[in-house]
């Protein structure tokens, strides 16, 4: 099994903990119902903890994760043993979490590719984001971030692509930051 993908059912914790230890698992997209012990069983899934051993394009052959529920900053903490995971997208139904939750992501040596949307990408998001080591693409849909933050967003050296469809912050200042 290497692909699951049941985004927007009603399954959350116990599909995690059903897809403990599955050697090839690379691609899982949950449920609704994910809560912060669900996150804690994410390293139960080999190839999210750690990436293909002898992989030279990890891009390709490294973990992706799309989350979504009810978890909180406690439980996102987890999250840092990621190492395998280079694409992590965090899903419409994350109301637990705050931005304070994502300066764990900068301990993440592999994550290239990040989706946080809306009240999740906001001034102290992006600054967090920027910090994150190897990130080179950003969706941040109707981010409420100020010129501020996308500033601060501006000074990653990795950063190559941003998706922010309909920001309606995103003015001059951050215009010009994002094009030195």
């Amino acid at each position: 099994l290497e692909h699951v993908d049941v985004m927007g059912s009603e399954s959350g914790d116990g599909l995690i903990e059903a897809l403990a230890g599955k050697p090839a698992l690379r691609v899982l997209k949950t449920g609704r119902l994910v809560t912060d012990a669900g996150l804690a069983k994410l390293q139960d899934i080999p190839q999210l903890v750690r990436p293909r051993v002898g992989s030279v394009d990890l891009e390709k052959t490294g973990a992706h994760l799309l989350i979504d529920g009810p978890f909180t900053n406690g439980g996102f903490r987890s999250i840092a043993a990621l190492h395998g995971v280079v694409d992590l997208d965090l899903f419409w139904h994350v109301t637990g979490l705050t931005s304070e939750a994502f300066a764990d992501l900068a301990r993440l040596p592999n994550l290239t590719t990040l989706g946080a949307d809306s009240h999740l990408s906001d001034d102290e998001a992006m600054r967090h984001f920027a910090a994150i080591p190897r990130l080179r693409a950003l969706r941040a849909q109707e981010s409420v971030a100020t010129d501020a933050g996308f500033e601060a967003l501006a000074q990653s050296r990795t950063l190559e692509q941003f998706w922010g469809r309909e920001c309606p912050n995103f003015g001059d200042r951050a215009f010009i930051a994002f094009s030195r």
